[in-house]
């Protein structure tokens, strides 16, 4: 097979909702319960005090706390209001972190470990706040949080129950959690923790921030940078004296942010339950890794959904980006855990999966860009992203405004517990050695409609995508920000790097950084042609 370069970019018009909506194939719960607040694209060049690159959970919460001290902010995003992986997760607000704070209080002490866990108290305080404040319909609720081991072991529970109490945490307690709705066993019970409706409070806030003076422009993509403030692919400039790169992926000092955070896919299933007939809370299950380290790696909330029925959202099965050769299918893998946990089970009517950025010690990424103290990241949120992207609107709005913060040096780019090596990247040979296609087999009618592929020809490997008039979509397969080798995601129709987490549309597009142009279009030319 022969590849000719077409000699430009290919920049694909979305023409569905669902490629609207959200950066995924999927449908998330919650693009089906609100009607989003319009916003135009930039279309002049403007000023600004600060500029935010993002509107998501972080962007709109910086922006929210800066426009109600009265800092003229503008807010862009290359989709739509929650449109990135903010719109794609499950959405629970709480305190209890991925890493158990027995860890936390073991590996940092006393004065750090207390105020990672007031930073995301607060965080979910200040939420329930602004909810009331600002009158937005989200159903925001306080529920139990239980915290449970993935096999019997109460060594677990008790190490937690033991820092938490160290750390002056209240409404605790070992209970038993069986009868009627659920039988999990023993767990420890934590109160006061949350949930919501992740894309209404999300609107709620740019309403907010539209009342406050603040400006927000939507499917207005971010180009580059540079000392005055930062330009759109339509040319566009919005100059400011701060930049917040509040995407997912950092935008700012990108090459070195990365090489300390893990791109991680998580996968959600909606399953149908007769109404009252599972406990509102959040149930939290802990297991330890091939390390040691006890992390949780599945949860579940109860949501309101019909008269009828309540739906049970379960999330869990993270694995590394990129990795979907070992992936038989996870929403099978959540569902059988789930019918094992809790009873009155109906089937599962959404299926979706999103992504989320992990930094190497565990903790976010919130603070000065080490490169320019004028400007600021958020990144690293993990699975708390909500509470974490509340804590930067809080942390970040101070450092601009000058204000002191308790939690700068926890989540600050330049602390010690941060590795900036180059290890997280070396794994071209395990992207060469687990791609699905070989050169001797990589023929294009292998392609089934609606399918894609990465494949290795004379010169460089290329992805390929059938659409359903079975047209065959030809790009190359190497990451523009990194130029590793990319692989397809069957879940949600995507080309993915496994390294630094960039992900593009089966037509080339980028819609996940911190790579910033689409993929480079080539002419496909079948040998049998």
């Amino acid at each position: 097979m022969l590849m000719k370069n077409t000699g430009k970019y290919f920049i694909d018009i979305y023409e569905s909702r669902r490629d609207i909506w959200t950066s995924g194939y999927t449908d998330p719960l919650w693009t089906k319960t609100y009607e989003p607040f319009d916003f135009i694209p930039l279309h002049e060049n403007t000023v600004a005090d600060t500029v935010i690159i993002g509107a998501g959970i972080s962007g709109l919460s910086v922006a929210y706390f800066l426009a109600k001290q009265g800092n003229k902010v503008v807010v862009l995003d290359d989709g739509f209001i929650g449109s990135g992986e903010s719109g794609r997760a499950s959405a629970r607000l709480c305190w209890m972190l991925d890493i158990p704070y027995s860890e936390l209080y073991r590996r940092l002490g006393y004065d750090q470990a207390v105020k990672i866990l007031n930073s995301h108290k607060d965080a979910v305080d200040t939420i329930e706040h602004i909810v009331r404040t600002e009158n937005i319909a989200c159903d925001f609720n306080r529920v139990d949080g239980y915290l449970f081991p993935a096999c019997s072991d109460d060594g677990l529970l008790m190490d937690e129950y033991s820092a938490l109490k160290k750390l002056g945490v209240k409404g605790m307690e070992i209970v038993e959690l069986n009868g009627v709705g659920q039988h999990i066993g023993t767990t420890l019970r934590i109160a006061r923790q949350a949930q919501f409706d992740p894309m209404k409070y999300m609107d709620g806030l740019s309403r907010a921030i539209v009342k406050n003076g603040g400006r927000i422009y939507t499917t207005s993509h971010v180009h580059h940078h540079d000392e005055s403030g930062v330009v759109t692919s339509a040319g566009f400039r919005v100059d400011a004296g701060h930049i917040v790169s509040a995407a997912q992926a950092p935008l700012l000092n990108a090459k070195n942010i990365v090489n300390c955070l893990t791109p991680m896919r998580l996968y959600v299933s909606a399953m149908l339950v007769p109404a009252g007939t599972v406990k509102p809370a959040l149930y939290l299950e802990s297991m330890t890794d091939n390390a040691g380290a006890a992390r949780i790696k599945t949860h579940a909330r109860v949501h309101p959904y019909t008269k009828a029925h309540d739906i049970l959202l379960v999330a869990g099965q993270a694995h590394r980006t990129g990795y979907y050769d070992d992936v038989e299918n996870p929403y099978a893998a959540l569902e059988l855990w789930a019918q094992s946990r809790f009873t009155g089970l109906e089937e599962s009517v959404l299926r979706w999966s999103g992504q989320a950025m992990t930094a190497n010690d565990g903790l976010a990424l919130i603070g000065y860009d080490p490169l320019d103290e004028s400007n600021f990241v958020v990144s690293g949120q993990n699975t708390n992203g909500f509470t974490y992207g509340t804590i930067a609107g809080m942390l970040i709005s101070d450092l601009i405004t000058r204000n002191a913060n308790p939690w700068q040096t926890v989540y600050s780019l330049t602390r010690d517990t941060l590795s900036y090596s180059d290890t997280l990247r070396n794994v071209d040979g395990c992207i060469y050695s687990t791609l699905p296609y070989s050169p001797q087999n990589g023929f294009d009618n292998d392609i089934r409609p609606g399918e894609g592929r990465v494949i290795f020809c004379d010169p460089d490997p290329i992805s390929q995508y059938r659409d359903e008039y079975n047209k065959l979509h030809s790009f190359s397969a190497r990451c523009p920000f990194d130029e590793e080798v990319l692989a397809w995601n069957p879940f949600e129709k995507t080309f993915d790097c496994r390294t630094d987490g960039s992900r593009f549309t089966p037509y080339g597009r980028v819609i996940n950084g911190p790579a910033r142009t689409h993929l480079y279009p080539l002419e496909y030319v079948s040998v049998h042609e």
